[in-house]
């Protein structure tokens, strides 16, 4: 249980600045289901802990190359 607060901590922290830098729902709730959801029924509690992190990372990455995209319409 401890695990799965720290996971969706650090994921719900990258969803929020999804949100701010892309200001799309879609985009946002794609990239959580993808790094959030998916990993908490697929990974177990060890690579979970472990990867929460690097997944928060890639979520904020991936939203500032899809709002610079957004910006070059």
């Amino acid at each position: 249980m401890r695990i799965l607060m720290f996971h969706f901590f650090f994921i719900g922290i990258g969803a929020v600045f999804s949100l701010n830098v892309t200001g799309s729902f879609w985009i946002t709730a794609l990239l959580f289901l993808v790094f959030g959801i998916i990993p908490v029924f697929r990974l177990n509690d060890y690579h979970l802990h472990e990867m929460s992190i690097i997944f928060s990372t890639m979520i904020i990455g991936i939203s500032i190359v899809i709002a610079f995209i957004l910006q070059m319409k």
